[in-house]
């Protein structure tokens, strides 16, 4: 990072701090490198969330999942799921192989099973955690993934109105590809910043996808 760009950094989180209870302020010059998205209403491909245990039956270890009760009547052999296995931070590509739609007295969800693409990696017994991806899409307010920054365990974007940036925290919902649904916090129309120069302006701030 040069000099110039250092010293913008310090003014900015200097600026930053002073407008700290408004959130809020102008700014002039502002380096090239930040790029605005605008947010949109986009139809965003919905998921399910799966839990359950890696299981061996017949030589073939397979993920048993529950699905809660209202979930089951989107669910489809041959759809995609990717599975987090025990501690494991990176998922697994996996795909749903059978589905019980009987409901269970007890716990009031269903099972399913998904059929992992990476057997050696999984032990019968772990847990697992998983997202099976449905066919349905629902309209939601979308911005792009790298417009989103985390500070203190929250979400929050930078919302660009003409010369007027302000911190926005913001709730997320599902994500597809390269752009995520904002529940709360955002509405179409807005201008966000992007990934770039948006770290010269909050460099107190983590992008989300790191």
């Amino acid at each position: 990072m040069n000099n110039r760009a250092k010293k913008l950094g310090l003014i900015f989180f200097l600026t930053l701090s002073a407008c700290s209870k408004k959130q809020s302020f102008k700014i002039g010059a502002f380096p090239s490198e930040i790029s605005v998205s605008q947010a949109k209403i986009k139809n965003i491909k919905t998921k399910i969330p799966a839990y359950g245990i890696v299981i061996e039956k017949n030589g073939r270890k397979e993920l048993e999942v529950n699905i809660e009760a209202g979930d089951t009547q989107s669910l489809r052999i041959g759809q995609e799921a990717k599975a987090f296995i025990g501690s494991a931070t990176k998922p697994i590509s996996a795909k749903v192989s059978h589905i019980l739609r009987a409901v269970s007295s007890e716990t009031g969800q269903s099972l399913a099973w998904l059929r992992p693409s990476q057997k050696s990696l999984i032990t019968p017994g772990q847990f697992v955690t998983a997202w099976i991806y449905t066919s349905q899409e629902k309209k939601a307010v979308a911005i792009p993934k790298s417009a989103v920054l985390l500070r203190g365990g929250k979400k929050f974007v930078v919302i660009k109105s003409q010369d007027q940036y302000r911190v926005q925290e913001i709730k997320t919902g599902i994500s597809s590809g390269k752009e995520i649904e904002v529940t709360t916090g955002v509405k179409a129309g807005d201008s966000i910043l992007t990934r770039g120069g948006i770290f010269f302006l909050y460099p107190d701030f983590k992008a989300a996808e790191d």
